[in-house]
């Protein structure tokens, strides 16, 4: 499996491309230092966040010297609401960070039960 993740300039200039052109852009790509890419390609996916009516591209960035304070504020719960999502992790702008988030929430809702 090959993954790509694009910020700033090259998240918008791959957003630009028409839909259903942007794997065979990725591919044309990865192919410079992988020729053989192109017959091996069994399937593909194409997600742009910013595309995303619900997320709208944005992930949080602590600048250095924020996370040892907003990480813990950002994971406390107030009450009976839970906070969850990338930013409430260490893996912060990646999925699996929101996903290990949402097991937290979980897990604290089931705990104070």
């Amino acid at each position: 499996m090959l993954h790509a993740y694009m910020f700033d300039r090259q998240a918008g200039e791959f957003a630009a491309l028409p839909a259903n052109g942007r794997v065979n852009h990725c591919v044309r790509k990865v192919s410079e230092f992988l020729p053989q890419l192109p017959s091996e390609v069994a399937a593909s996916y194409v997600k742009v966040w910013s595309e995303d009516p619900w997320q709208l591209g944005a992930f949080a960035y602590p600048k250095p010297g924020e996370f040892h304070w907003m990480w813990p504020a950002a994971r406390r719960a107030e009450g009976r609401v839970h906070f969850g999502g990338e930013h409430t992790s260490v893996w912060i702008g990646f999925q699996n960070g929101a996903l290990e988030s949402g097991e937290r929430c979980a897990n604290e809702i089931v705990g104070a039960s």
